[in-house]
Order: C-alpha cells, then sequence, then structure tokens
C-alpha cells in the first residue's frame, strides 16, 4: 500500500512538472500570428495523415526514413505499454489483459518487437550523426549534444522497458513469453 502511495505522489508530481512545461510551449505558440486552422479541413486531415502518420517526407532518404519512421510508430505502440506499466503502479494487479487473450498476445508481440527495432534505430541514428555525418543533420556541437541526449533517453527507456519485462518474465508474473522473445533474452541475462 505504501509503495502504491509513493508511486501516486510521484505520478502527481511528474504530471505537475510535464504541465509546467506545456503551459510553457503554450504561451509560446500563443505569441504567434492568429490562424484559422479549421479552414481546409480535409486538405489539413490529409496533410496530417500523409505527412505526420505517414512520415511521407522522410522516405526521401529512405534508410534514415525508416528508422525514423519506426521510432515514430515504436514510441506510439511502446506508450501504451507505458501506461500499463504506470497504471500498474498504482493498481498492482493491473493489465490490459481484459482486452482478451488474443489482442493481449499480439500486443505485447508487437510491444517487444518495437522495443527492439527502435533500439536499432536510434542506434543507427547516433552512428549516422557521429560516423556518416551528413551536412543536413548540422554537426555543431549543441546540435550533437540534444541528438545524443534524445536519443540516449530513448535507448534508456528501451532497456528500462527490456528490464522490467524481464524482471516480470524471471519472477514468474508473465504467463505470455513467447509472446515476449526479446524481453526473455533480458530475463535470462539480467534478471537475478
Amino acid at each position: 500500500m505504501l509503495e502504491s502511495l509513493i508511486f501516486a505522489i510521484l505520478l502527481i508530481l511528474a504530471f505537475g512538472f510535464f504541465s509546467l512545461n506545456v503551459k510553457k510551449l503554450v504561451q509560446l505558440v500563443l505569441i504567434g500570428k492568429k490562424e484559422d486552422r479549421f479552414s481546409n479541413l480535409a486538405e489539413r486531415i490529409k496533410g496530417l495523415m500523409i505527412f505526420v502518420f505517414g512520415q511521407k517526407r522522410l522516405f526521401q532518404d529512405p534508410i534514415p526514413g525508416i528508422a525514423h519512421f519506426i521510432i515514430f510508430w515504436g514510441f506510439i505502440v511502446i506508450s501504451i505499454g507505458t501506461i500499463e506499466t504506470i497504471i500498474s503502479g498504482i493498481f498492482h494487479n493491473f493489465s490490459l489483459s481484459f482486452i482478451g487473450y488474443r489482442p493481449y498476445s499480439y500486443f505485447l508481440l508487437l510491444h517487444d518487437l518495437m522495443y527492439f527495432l527502435v533500439s536499432i534505430s536510434c542506434l543507427y541514428a547516433l552512428y549516422r550523426r557521429y560516423i556518416v555525418r551528413p551536412e543536413r543533420l548540422g554537426n555543431t556541437s549543441e546540435e550533437k549534444q540534444d541528438a545524443t541526449m534524445i536519443l540516449g533517453l530513448i535507448l534508456l527507456l528501451m532497456i528500462t522497458g527490456y528490464l522490467d519485462n524481464g524482471f516480470e518474465i524471471r519472477a514468474g508474473k508473465s504467463d505470455l513469453v513467447e509472446f515476449m522473445q526479446f524481453s526473455a533474452v533480458f530475463a535470462d541475462y539480467f534478471s537475478f
């Protein structure tokens, strides 16, 4: 019970910090020129689908485009699992398994695969930034520092996810290990 209370307090503090940052960003956006965001709604939705969700511009350079696409969509999938983890931090028996055995199994498989693919994509992005060094990425020390910090934090999140899954597998809390093969490797090597 005490663990849940501590976790809930930390979660509230984290959301408070996040909210303050969002408020600052919204204030910056409001400084900009006013524009009717609802004109040409169909065209705007089409652009959202093609350029944001489809990541079309990134595929002009295919390999980095695929890596960025994987990082973007991987985060969408991984965020769902992160929400499950956060809720289970407060309500220990919570799981998304209520969606049914088969859908949850496929979700775990996709989630586990995305941890792996996002990790590989981040390593590729670091290789590209430090070894290949295309001009368009910008090679100032500040730009490299920002990219390294972001990619490093993403990799840390992936490793943390694998460790979390690995500990659950090792503790016998997951009966769906066959759908989490990459996490099972972490369970074998990093769980005590």
